[in-house]
């Protein structure tokens, strides 16, 4: 049970890494819509962590387990916590990129019949928190 537990966290954090990856076509520019959809995809991993985290410290906090049940569960709970830790910031981070990045191209045509993107830059002002 040990062994698939471990196996499984590990798939999981091999599953995020890899889905980041577009390998058909890996000279395509990251767009803002991308960034989104990996915070997203973040977020959910940070709370399933949490939630793993959650449950199994719950499972141990009574003290209905033997001693080796709750060293493994504990420790799964204190990795899934940390995981679910580092999950939040890096969606945070994904986020905070997605904002920044200019999110209006359109096409420009001249007069010759050249077409050229151009890129329109918006100012985003907080007004009261």
């Amino acid at each position: 049970m040990k062994k698939f537990i471990i196996i499984l966290l590990l798939l999981s954090m091999i599953k995020n890494n890899v889905a980041a990856q577009d390998v058909n076509n890996p000279d395509k520019p990251i767009t803002s819509q991308d960034y989104l959809k990996k915070a997203r995809a973040q977020k959910t991993a940070g709370f399933i962590f949490l939630g793993v985290a959650a449950g199994s410290i719950a499972i141990v906090a009574p003290g209905n387990t033997s001693m080796g049940t709750a060293g493994i569960l504990g420790g799964l709970g204190v990795a899934s916590l940390i995981t679910s830790v580092a999950q939040f910031i890096a969606s945070g981070n994904n986020k905070r990129k997605a904002q920044l990045m200019p999110t209006t191209q359109k096409t420009a045509y001249f007069r010759n019949g050249r077409e050229k993107n151009v890129t329109g830059i918006s100012l985003k002002i907080p007004l009261g928190k």
